[in-house]
């Protein structure tokens, strides 16, 4: 987890009350849930916090425990990270570990790294990560990843939901995640590397999407030329991966739409829509209904001059 070392002479409560020291300076950015914000040991195994983290080159991160176990898995880049005084080991896409109370962790990037990390609580967390996972204070790293991406972006974007269910969800969706991570899993021929590079793709629309505004910036931006995006999807979805990002960004957009009071123009700004009836037609063609019919259809709140939009 993204925190230097001098927060950890903090309670956690008091740490969790100033979620700043959360995200160091060295972290470009991050994504984070919070559900619970004290370590607990009762009740089914769920997610107490997580989050995505871009990290520098110049991320460094030193503590000798930790009052949470933590899972971590590397997306992209690369570094290395020193459990208990074993190692370093350089980390890599694909790489997996667990940390937590009473063990010394010293992690650093060599390069921009996109790390996913979760906080567990829960009866027999110690257990899972040792017996059934064997990732505590040691690293495993999966070859063909992407399905590793997706779960965790799926668990984060669900987590973050302020909805009753997202604490459910999540808690669901950690344990499929844990099963994919079963030694018996982790190398396993569950995916080709086309198959990996697809879902690469996907989980970089599902997180970073709205910020692509066409298919050459999602081309550049996933390592991929066109047609190699186009081969990709059609194998794998049997659209096109402009459709796909579309109704990604139709999608976040619909749940703007109920959430805020934000003009049709602003939130079609927002998903890189420059004119708003493009926009309005792009929505209509992937939900059936105008951004006005379908905010009066879920009884969201007029607003505005641009209802007609």
């Amino acid at each position: 987890m993204d925190k230097d070392c001098h927060y950890m002479d903090k309670s956690y409560s008091s740490l969790m009350r100033e979620p700043t020291p959360l995200v160091s300076e060295r972290t470009v950015s991050g994504r984070y849930f919070f559900h619970e914000i004290e370590p607990s040991t009762s009740g089914v195994i769920r997610p107490a916090f997580g989050g995505r983290e871009v990290c520098d080159f110049r991320y460094e991160e030193r503590r000798t425990t930790f009052p949470f176990y933590a899972l971590e898995y590397v997306a992209s880049g690369e570094g290395e990270v020193t459990l208990n005084g074993v190692g370093p080991v350089r980390l890599r896409p694909g790489m997996t570990f667990a940390h937590g109370p009473g063990i010394a962790l010293h992690m650093k990037a060599h390069t921009p790294m996109i790390k996913y990390f979760l906080c567990l609580n829960g009866r027999g967390v110690r257990t899972a990560l040792t017996q059934r996972l064997g990732l505590l204070a040691t690293t495993r790293v999966r070859a063909s990843h992407g399905d590793l991406q997706e779960l965790f972006e799926l668990l984060l974007r669900e987590a973050v939901d302020a909805s009753p269910q997202a604490a459910t969800i999540s808690r669901y969706l950690l344990e499929i995640l844990l099963t994919k991570l079963e030694p018996g899993k982790m190398e396993g021929a569950h995916g080709t590397a086309l198959r990996d590079r697809f879902l690469a793709c996907k989980a970089f629309i599902d997180s970073e999407g709205r910020s692509c505004t066409d298919l050459k910036a999602l081309a550049q931006a996933t390592g991929n030329s066109i047609p190699s995006l186009h081969r990709l999807f059609r194998q794998h979805t049997g659209i096109t991966p402009y459709r796909y990002l579309t109704q990604h960004k139709m999608n976040w957009a619909a749940r703007e739409l109920l959430k805020t009071d934000e003009l049709v123009k602003q939130v079609a700004e927002r998903v890189g829509f420059e004119d708003p009836l493009h926009f309005s037609r792009a929505f209509k063609r992937c939900l059936g209904l105008s951004p006005a019919a379908y905010r009066a259809l879920h009884g969201a709140t007029p607003w505005s001059s641009d209802h007609q939009a």
